[in-house]
């Protein structure tokens, strides 16, 4: 996997806009993304299916 990838459990989501929703997230370091680190990838696999998670050749 990415040197980066990181688990996360999302635990709130509220809706800002139309196409704009704020998630809340929990995860055991989350320190690189602070208060200025505004954007990230979400990858989320299909409902019963197994997760094909992204790697690095």
């Amino acid at each position: 996997m990415p040197a980066n990838f990181q688990f996360v459990r999302v635990i709130d989501v509220a809706p800002l806009g139309t196409d704009f929703l704020r998630l809340t997230l929990q995860g055991t370091d989350l320190s690189s993304h602070d208060d200025t680190s505004i954007h990230f990838r979400l990858v989320q696999p299909p409902k019963g299916k197994e997760p094909e998670w992204p790697s690095v050749l």
